[in-house]
């Protein structure tokens, strides 16, 4: 059996396997949503996002940081394309594919430090997601 690169020997095996975001075949409800990304940001396929309504962002998408004041410590969407904000250096209306429930793989999100799992599943639930583990069978 040859090994198909050596990323494999690195300790990830994220460009072995495919981790769904959603557990089940079309579980998830999507919307396309008119937001404005905050600039500076990359945000990949599963983050954890939140909406600002204070400050300097306010009504800008970004990563939901616990720690945050400005109204984005609250989760309200999961990023379901790979967005990229942080080349340009400037905010812009985006037609953002975000989903707005399902049940999630909890290896697939991406979140803020400050979040511990169960603090996480508990604020994506009050929004409509449910987060478990995804089974293996051998």
């Amino acid at each position: 059996m040859s090994v198909p690169n050596e990323r494999a020997h690195q300790g990830t095996v994220d460009s072995l396997v495919h981790i769904p975001l959603f557990l089940q075949s079309g579980e998830g409800s999507y919307s396309t949503v008119p937001r404005v990304i905050a600039a500076g940001q990359i945000l990949p396929t599963g983050a954890v996002l939140g909406e600002a309504d204070t400050g300097p962002d306010a009504g800008m998408v970004k990563l939901s940081d616990p720690a945050a004041t400005d109204g984005s410590q609250k989760p309200r969407f999961v990023n379901v394309h790979r967005i990229n904000t942080a080349a340009s250096g400037a905010n812009g209306p985006v037609n953002l594919s975000v989903a707005t429930g399902g049940m999630l793989n909890e290896a697939a999100l991406v979140y803020a430090p400050g979040w511990t799992m169960l603090d996480l599943k508990i604020a994506l639930r009050a929004v409509g997601f449910g987060v478990k583990s995804q089974g293996f069978s051998g």
